[in-house]
């Protein structure tokens, strides 16, 4: 079992304060891409709903808008394709598949009837009625209003795909600056001969982390939207109607979350193996005791037994009677040494390295 938990943790922790502004810029980023790309995802997704229930409807089917200024009565073609034609309010069709949504929901296309007539038939409504000139063929209208782009736009779509590509951007340049601030870390690690895959994976795994935790994040900041709270941006106000989350949609954001938490994982594991190799190549020339200054004595020694295969406990139970025998606080950290602790410490390394095996 991996004994590392802990001291994974801690060690993370370390790497990412190396730049905490850089650290909490990174998290933001990919929170605002996470809310934005589940923004979009959803308008497309209800816009579908909307147009869902006549999809499926044939080329022979037509779509007549409307007079506004005139009444029903007064409209002799609509009357003729109610009567001839069993013509359909669209309005009132979709009411009948989501009567909890629609009814709050109106587009241009609230005002007109849906029929269906033959090519044959079409021609001769045109030859009689001059209000044809209104009728638009339904799947025209479907292919216009249905699809990514068509709901989004350019500008939204940009957008989203710019915020990836910042967040991209980005994790690269985070990972690569506190990577080159953790160089001390990094060249402990490879000292005390901790497996290289327990390096690489408290390296570059567990900052994977932070992407999950922006994917809740982001989750649940945009949970307001379904529910009663005042709507103030503009093109979402129908989801307040619905109230409710869509399965597909929270999959398609987890997947892209995904994806990217991949291609990170992907470059952030070249950075530091490129690193880890140069570090390995210079370690091997000196005999120096390396230490991690920012975590206490314990934990560095700790790490040195982790390294060997211990767990943490085991390790705490072999180094605090060592520690105790030589009057040293096990919580001091080293970049503030009191007196001859720094000798101490040394000869504590050297003890155990004797007694554990040869780390350096």
């Amino acid at each position: 079992m991996d004994g590392m938990g802990i001291m994974k943790k801690k060690l993370f922790v370390l790497f990412c304060k190396k730049m905490k502004f850089m650290t909490f810029t990174f998290v933001m980023i990919f929170i605002v891409a996470g809310i934005n790309t589940q923004w979009n995802l959803t308008r497309v997704y209800v816009n579908d709903l909307k147009w869902k229930p006549v999809m499926e409807f044939g080329e022979d089917w037509y779509f007549y808008y409307h007079d506004v200024t005139k009444s029903m009565g007064e409209d002799g073609f609509l009357i003729y394709l109610r009567t001839k034609c069993a013509s359909m309010d669209l309005q009132e069709f979709r009411m009948s598949h989501d009567p909890s949504f629609w009814v709050h929901d109106i587009d241009r296309y609230s005002y007109g009837d849906i029929f269906h007539v033959s090519g044959s038939e079409m021609n001769h409504l045109k030859e009689q009625f001059a209000e044809t000139e209104r009728i638009t063929p339904l799947s025209s209208i479907i292919e216009e209003e249905t699809g990514f782009h068509s709901v989004l736009g350019s500008t939204r779509s940009m957008i989203m795909v710019f915020l990836w590509v910042i967040t991209l951007i980005y994790g690269f340049v985070w990972f690569y600056v506190c990577l080159n601030k953790s160089e001390e870390m990094n060249r402990y690690l490879i000292w005390i001969k901790m497996s290289k895959k327990r390096i690489r994976n408290t390296f570059c795994l567990v900052p994977i982390s932070m992407v999950v935790a922006a994917w809740l994040a982001s989750f649940v900041t945009f949970l307001p939207l379904y529910g009663d709270w005042e709507i103030l941006i503009d093109g979402m106000e129908e989801l307040k109607y619905h109230g409710k989350l869509y399965p597909s949609v929270e999959f398609a954001v987890a997947a892209v979350f995904f994806v990217m938490a991949l291609f990170l994982y992907v470059c952030w594991w070249a950075i530091w193996n490129r690193a880890y190799n140069r570090l390995l190549f210079s370690i091997e020339k000196t005999d120096s005791h390396l230490f991690v200054s920012y975590l206490s004595i314990m934990d560095n020694l700790k790490l040195m037994l982790v390294a060997q295969g211990f767990s943490e406990k085991a390790a705490v139970r072999s180094i605090k009677p060592v520690l105790a025998k030589r009057g040293i606080c096990a919580g001091n950290m080293l970049h503030q040494f009191i007196g001859n602790e720094k000798f101490i410490f040394f000869e504590i390394q050297d003890t155990l390295m004797d007694a554990y095996g040869e780390f350096g």
